[in-house]
């Protein structure tokens, strides 16, 4: 069963929906939610059941701006959420928590959100090989909390990153391309640094920035980019602190 959770404070944009569900989540206590594409036909009930709750999340989040939408949010070729026209957002899932985050393109370029379970002794094994550059490390001991929830905030920080660029640039990133900048614990943000010949003219310092938050054993990190064109009629501030669904 999905039981809708109060979204984290990772995002001013509002439109934003997260669930869990118990270890015994399958793909029967699922189905009906969104088509499984061909691709996925053959993975394991866990890679289905998280992708099927994710896609749940996602129409949730965008029936909150579109009430009367009926539709499903479909895979591109390169496995990237296709959303409807006109709409932006992000998907993450980790055992047993998925959420979707969709904001209108007219006003947004993009956003990126990601979830990290702490006990995911995998993931943390992942990271602590791919993701920390040395100039991050010494950032990391200079913080005042454990260093393996530092390498996962790290970690979970450069991925909502990707998923927020990933459709602007429109190819893969290093881990090494993104540099964490600063930490800010107490006010639950961060700052990176993308090299300008990614895309030039694409991030300003107010723009590279993202919010994360511990809560119940996870980690969440959130990225937007608002369109700089309307930058003159919108306020991050204005926008408030993400619609809260349960």
């Amino acid at each position: 069963m999905l039981i809708p959770l109060k979204t984290p404070e990772i995002l001013t944009t509002p439109y934003y929906f997260s669930a869990t569900w118990d270890g015994l989540l399958n793909v029967q206590k699922v189905s009906g939610m969104a088509s499984l594409p061909e691709k996925l036909r053959t993975a394991t009930p866990k890679r289905i059941a998280e992708f099927l709750a994710g896609r749940f999340c996602a129409v949730k989040a965008i029936q909150a701006f579109r009430p009367d939408w009926s539709g499903e949010v479909g895979m591109n070729s390169d496995g990237s959420p296709r959303w409807p026209e006109g709409l932006v957002g992000s998907i993450t899932h980790t055992q047993g928590y998925a959420a979707a985050a969709v904001a209108p393109g007219g006003t947004w370029l993009s956003v990126g959100i990601d979830s990290e379970a702490m006990a995911d002794a995998d993931v943390l094994a992942a990271a602590k090989r791919v993701v920390m550059r040395n100039d991050e490390r010494r950032l990391g001991a200079r913080l005042p909390i454990p260093e393996d929830q530092f390498i996962l905030l790290a970690f979970s920080a450069k991925e909502s990153i990707y998923k927020c660029l990933y459709p602007l640039v429109k190819r893969s990133l290093e881990f090494s391309t993104v540099i964490l900048e600063d930490i800010n614990i107490q006010n639950r943000s961060f700052t990176f640094n993308v090299p300008e010949s990614i895309e030039p003219g694409l991030l300003s310092s107010s723009d590279a920035q993202g919010r994360f938050e511990f809560r119940a054993g996870r980690v969440h990190t959130g990225v937007e980019l608002l369109d700089v064109r309307q930058a003159g009629n919108v306020s991050r501030k204005s926008q408030g602190r993400g619609a809260e669904s349960g």
